[in-house]
């Protein structure tokens, strides 16, 4: 009986962890979500301003 007393206990903390470390996991992706998102705009706004000065160095 103590035996399996133990093992719940470890059971339970193990399941606790496995919890903190999933939601820890979901605040990542998210985190990881914005900055890919920040990125992308930088990323467009850049190409949106490199394109703009092609098109007046043409009309030079």
């Amino acid at each position: 009986m103590k035996n399996l007393q133990e093992m719940q206990a470890r059971f339970s903390s193990n399941e606790k962890r496995l919890t903190k470390l999933s939601l820890d996991i979901d605040e990542l992706n998210r985190k990881m979500t914005q900055y890919l998102q920040a990125i992308q705009d930088k990323a467009q706004d850049v190409h949106y301003l490199v394109t703009q000065v092609k098109i007046r160095s043409v009309h030079i």
